[in-house]
């Protein structure tokens, strides 16, 4: 995987929601934040960097 999905949320209103890269290089796939499973240490990272944001 070589990929990323963003979501930006105002509340509850979605504000942004962007993906980037693929989910599966050799295939071709791109990235659907609906559908594709990022691994739990990908989303640890997301996590870490909105503690230390705040």
């Amino acid at each position: 995987m070589d990929g990323a999905a963003l979501v930006v949320l105002k509340g509850t209103k979605v504000l942004l929601n962007k993906d980037y890269g693929c989910s599966d290089v050799e295939k071709k796939l791109l990235v659907n934040p609906y559908r594709t499973v990022f691994r739990i240490a990908s989303i640890f990272k997301v996590v870490t960097v909105t503690a230390i944001m705040h």
